[in-house]
């Protein structure tokens, strides 16, 4: 399920970016300031980096593989506070990606009994 589900990610992350640079297109030829992009993927990679570090201590349930995703969660949150400052992103994806963070904490901290320290 591993290689499928990187596959699948990627399709996905592909067809967000195709996506984004075609909505950028269309916007160039309306005369309407295009969404920034640039910094999206590195967000990507800097949270699929600390992800894929968490799944072998999330699979030995230990605190460790918890604290990498939290520190993902919070990365995000640093991100979206970013975008009230950056060009082309704005309000609207400052309060969607606080309320995704808001959501993923919410899941996070709802299993967090289940990780052993170490």
């Amino acid at each position: 399920m591993g290689p499928w589900g990187a596959y699948s990610l990627w399709q996905v992350a592909r067809w967000g970016s195709d996506f984004a640079q075609y909505t950028n297109e269309a916007s160039v030829y309306y005369g309407i300031l295009p969404v920034g992009t640039a910094f999206s993927p590195f967000i990507w990679v800097v949270v699929v980096v600390i992800a894929i570090q968490a799944v072998s201590p999330l699979k030995a349930h230990r605190k460790s593989g918890w604290n990498l995703l939290f520190y993902s969660a919070l990365f995000s949150i640093a991100t979206a506070l970013l975008y009230l400052v950056m060009d082309g992103y704005g309000i609207s994806n400052t309060i969607s990606s606080l309320v995704g963070c808001a959501v993923g904490l919410y899941f996070l901290f709802q299993i967090r009994s289940h990780f052993a320290k170490a």
